[in-house]
């Protein structure tokens, strides 16, 4: 039985123009709401795999990687392929210092998250809201916290 995800060092479809797929930011996507974002971009690899065309899109967390990467999916595979000369070694490190943007410290194998300091003091101060450590199996729990905590803030402001 053949694997269903690959990682390709080098890749495969020079068509793939970075300038028309940033510029999609500041275009297509441009406020473009969270959820319908994700949507859209699951909706690609879904529609890849059902079709079994082969489609080259970003897709978060391929194989238990840490952020988002280029992938090559049709019904059969979904792989990862990196520009040329980027090792996935590099890329997975691109990605863990990038999540620091995203005020998180790190994601352990078995997904709880770590956020900054900073970020948390910030939280804390302002919404009285202290999330360290937020293990996969808590994350419901731990949104509807925060969700509460700012409804009070907006609350106290009106």
């Amino acid at each position: 039985m053949s694997s269903l995800v690959s990682i390709t060092e080098s890749g495969p479809d020079p068509q793939l123009n970075m300038d028309t797929v940033f510029n999609q930011l500041s275009t297509t996507f441009k406020r473009a709401p969270g959820q319908q974002m994700t949507v859209a971009s699951a909706m690609t690899v879904f529609e890849a795999i059902i079709t079994d065309t082969e489609t080259i899109t970003h897709a978060p967390g391929p194989i238990g990687l840490p952020g988002g990467y280029p992938v090559l999916v049709n019904a059969h595979d979904i792989g990862v392929v990196l520009p040329d000369g980027l090792t996935i070694q590099e890329a997975v490190d691109i990605n863990e210092a990038c999540m620091r943007f995203d005020d998180i410290e790190r994601i352990d194998e078995n997904g709880t998250v770590s956020f900054t300091e900073l970020n948390m003091s910030i939280l804390k101060e302002v919404l009285d809201y202290e999330c360290k450590c937020m293990p996969l199996s808590e994350a419901e729990q731990w949104a509807a916290e925060l969700r509460s905590k700012f409804l009070e803030l907006v609350s106290s402001q009106r």
